[in-house]
């Protein structure tokens, strides 16, 4: 996995564990000895992350370092890079298709994000276009999320029964809890 860290210099420079790279590698000389229909059904991520749980980290931050932490793990740890990846293998074989729910990737995170603000996004013109809330900003966030939704709401009730009552009221004399009936109780 590649992590970025931000420096000084405002370039993007990232580090890696040449371990991972290592072990997916070997997982795939290995797994060449395996029937196709096997081979399919095998986790990689379950394989890759138990051998590598058993192996020394080799980072690098620089295409120098990456090459001598290569080196390095091909010839300093070939043989335990190897047994980890069979002894993945074994465990993951016993039980290829094990029911466990997977880590999501940030990419998906700052996917499901972006669709969360555009709902907001979305909810707020419907709001304004409605007139359930007064004019644009209103700034709708997830924090003020509830509140705005309850005064719509509210003032949705108002508008309703304002229809069907002969009185003439003015939306400002009727207050959060009026006589209208209203009850935000069950939202507290």
């Amino acid at each position: 996995m590649m992590n970025r860290k931000d420096n000084s210099f405002k370039t993007e420079q990232i580090y890696q564990n040449i371990m991972e790279v290592l072990v997916k590698e070997e997982i795939q000389r290995q797994l060449k000895i395996y029937p196709a229909q096997i081979r399919s059904s095998f986790n990689i991520v379950e394989i890759e992350a138990y051998a590598l749980n058993r192996l020394p980290v080799l980072y690098a931050s620089s295409e120098k370092g990456r090459d001598m932490q290569k080196e390095i793990g091909k010839q300093k740890y070939r043989k335990e890079i190897g047994i980890a990846v069979r002894r993945a293998l074994a465990t993951v074989e016993k039980n290829p298709k094990r029911h466990s729910k997977p880590l999501v990737s940030f990419s998906e995170i700052e996917s499901k994000c972006r669709e969360a603000q555009s709902a907001l996004e979305m909810l707020e013109d419907l709001l304004i276009q409605t007139q359930l809330i007064d004019g644009y900003p209103t700034d709708l966030s997830w924090d003020n999320l509830v509140s705005v939704v309850e005064k719509a709401l509210k003032r949705l009730y108002w508008k309703e029964n304002k229809k069907s009552d002969s009185r003439n009221f003015k939306e400002e004399e009727i207050d959060e809890e009026s006589s209208l009936g209203w009850d935000s109780s069950f939202i507290s």
